[in-house]
């Protein structure tokens, strides 16, 4: 998870569909059926955060089990600080909804020769966990996926299926997601996560 990562939400480091849905799809922990996350895979982001390096103000906020939206505005505004202290200009013009989490809006203007890379450390050291399990784990964002994927799943396959792409008949949508990447990856103008509307998807 640590290599070469870009913010989920409002960053100069952007991502393409593919690469958004491919983090949305593996990052943070498990889900159990009650779209409330296990203590044991929060303890595993915990102990990932703590190898890391990340700050403590991080890592405590997975104390009671849960990520709240307080805990998620409290990690990105130590982010935000950081990186301003490191000169860059880090604007946030409210709020915005994605992917069924309320998350800030935000830009990254870095100062005159400045290095990106400085901004990316502040962002890993104190809020990337909390960031990523806000918009993938909580039971928000966990009940958020299980619409999408109830609701584009059928679409994905018969894509796919247009492309001539092979999925067995019990795929999940993730591994239908999977397949719709790869063969982005090999065919860039047959994206079918693009024509199903997977990232405009707020329904």
């Amino acid at each position: 998870m640590r290599a070469n990562r870009g913010r989920i939400v409002g960053t100069v480091v952007l991502m393409t569909a593919a690469a958004t849905v491919a983090t949305a799809c593996s990052a943070g922990p498990s889900a159990s059926t009650d779209n409330s996350p296990s203590i044991d895979s929060i303890a595993a982001v915990v102990l990932e955060a703590t190898a890391a390096g990340a700050d403590p103000s991080q890592i405590e906020l997975f104390d009671d089990g849960v990520i709240t939206y307080a805990d998620y505005e409290l990690a990105m505004n130590h982010f935000i600080s950081c990186a301003t202290d490191s000169g860059f200009q880090v604007p946030v013009t409210g709020t915005v909804s994605r992917g069924g989490v309320t998350v800030l809006n935000y830009t990254i203007t870095p100062p005159r020769d400045g290095d990106i890379a400085l901004a990316d450390a502040c962002y890993e050291r104190y809020a990337y966990y909390v960031d990523s399990f806000w918009q993938t784990s909580s039971s928000d964002a966990i009940a958020f996926a299980e619409r999408r994927a109830a609701a584009l799943a059928a679409p994905l396959r018969q894509c796919l299926a247009g492309y001539g792409v092979d999925v067995a008949q019990d795929a999940s949508f993730d591994e239908l997601t999977a397949a719709a990447i790869e063969h982005l990856s090999v065919n860039q103008q047959e994206n079918c996560l693009s024509d199903i509307g997977y990232s405009s998807w707020e329904g």
